[in-house]
């Protein structure tokens, strides 16, 4: 164990770096929102002021405690991975910046100071999580976050259910776009599902996380605005992320209850569980669209074609971007530039909408068969948690929640470069069932 120097005027501990991190997690997660509503620029200076204060935290607690950098840097499984895709996305930054230029390496900077802050500040945090619990001011921020982000997407549907628009300050428009018919906030209404897909379930979570019932009853107030939200959004890969999420809480919640019987008759009340909830959510959904009618909009325009919104199309070209040369192939176009690859093929401002392809478009293949790596074993451990460790349904919807975002995220890319509410979640629910499974299996040699 590190000595901890006391001589200092300033002793920066191991909690208080805790509650430096925790605090610039909000803020970056804030900030991730705010950029929508307000200006970008404003957005950006809280957000990068918040990181050098980490960063300066985290330098004076290294000077202070000395601690072991083999102790915190792994070339093995996740951790392992993790550094690798770091270190490749700034050769690939490096790559397009001396054989292409400076246009390829535009959004990089931001997109690099999102992936070092999603690799090795959300990641470990959830495994602090783990390991610890969450601190009481983790709980705090958390809380103030959801009831302030419920609060506000409340009026805006109070707004649309009126038939009218929001307008904030900067003339940012809030509501219905006539081009989807569906809910925007000042974007693509599939980044406003997102965005309401990850506090609905993050709601769903602080329901189950809580012993108070008063807060309980609040927290299923929020999800039914977020639900709302979500489903007046539009969103296919979302709503059914939704659909699976709950639907798997509902066959594990009832596995759980009935562990004392047969297998067969156990297996079968689950799976009716995990349709019944499928069904009441989409009698909720159905509820949902009459009300928005009853306004005189229509029903979010969900398209029906049989190539996915032109994503079976996209998806082609991101392969052919991919194997364009073997510049691209290496290292991609350049951290969140993969518009500028589907523009060759004449997709102007779009994306791969796969987080795969757009790692592998934008980074290179090494990049993207790394995290197609770090996905798999995350995955395995997921399963293993909720069939083996589910010693609460809270276990069961945080790795349900983990893996609806993996299968949205085959339709989207918002896990990485973008920050998208999707990328936090993604991140910490990873570090926390990594840790899960390295304390389950300590656990088990100390027992042997």
């Amino acid at each position: 164990m590190p000595m901890e120097r006391t001589n200092s005027a300033f002793v920066m501990d191991r909690q208080r770096l805790i509650s430096v991190a925790a605090v610039v997690i909000f803020l970056h997660t804030a900030c991730g929102l705010l950029r929508f509503l307000t200006a970008e620029a404003v957005a950006l200076a809280i957000d990068y002021a918040a990181c050098l204060a980490l960063l300066v935290s985290f330098v004076l607690y290294a000077r202070q405690n000395r601690p072991r950098l083999s102790e915190h840097v792994e070339w093995k499984g996740e951790k392992g991975l993790l550094l690798f895709m770091f270190v490749w996305l700034i050769l690939s930054c490096i790559a397009n910046l001396l054989f292409v230029g400076p246009k390829n390496v535009y959004y990089a900077p931001n997109a690099l100071i999102d992936a070092a802050l999603l690799f090795f500040v959300y990641f470990p945090f959830g495994r602090l999580i783990a390991r610890e619990g969450a601190s009481g001011l983790t709980v705090k921020l958390l809380c103030l976050l959801l009831t302030l982000w419920s609060l506000f997407i409340l009026a805006v549907l109070v707004f649309v259910f009126m038939g009218r628009v929001m307008v904030l300050p900067g003339g940012v428009r809030l509501g219905v776009y006539e081009e989807y018919n569906a809910l925007a906030l000042n974007n693509n209404p599939n980044s406003t599902s997102c965005i309401e897909y990850v506090f609905l379930m993050s709601c769903a979570l602080a329901a189950l996380s809580t012993k108070r019932r008063a807060f309980r009853l609040v927290c299923i107030v929020f999800m039914l605005i977020h639900f709302t939200a979500l489903v007046i959004s539009g969103s296919r890969a979302y709503f059914l992320s939704a659909l699976v999420a709950f639907g798997l809480t509902g066959f594990g919640a009832v596995w759980r209850r009935f562990d004392q019987r047969k297998t067969a008759a156990r297996l079968g009340i689950a799976l009716l569980a995990a349709i019944c909830t499928v069904f009441a959510l989409l009698l909720l959904r159905y509820a949902v669209d009459c009300l928005f009618g009853l306004v005189g909009s229509e029903k979010p325009m969900i398209p029906t074609d049989k190539r996915l919104s032109g994503r079976t199309d996209i998806w082609i070209r991101s392969v052919k971007s991919i194997f364009h040369s073997a510049l691209r192939y290496l290292f991609g176009v350049g951290a969140a530039n993969s518009h500028a690859a589907m523009a060759e093929y004449g997709h102007v401002h779009l994306y791969t909408h796969n987080q795969f392809l757009e790692i592998g478009v934008c980074a290179g293949v090494p990049c993207m068969a790394a995290f197609a790596c770090l996905c798999w074993m995350l995955a395995k451990k997921g399963a293993w948690i909720a069939l083996k460790q589910a010693s609460s349904l809270k276990r069961v919807l945080a790795v349900a929640f983990f893996a609806s975002l993996l299968i949205a995220n085959l339709a989207e890319a918002h896990l990485l470069f973008y920050r998208r509410p999707p990328s936090y979640a993604f991140f910490l629910l990873a570090g926390w069932i990594y840790e899960i499974c390295l304390s389950a299996r300590a656990s088990a040699e100390d027992q042997t």
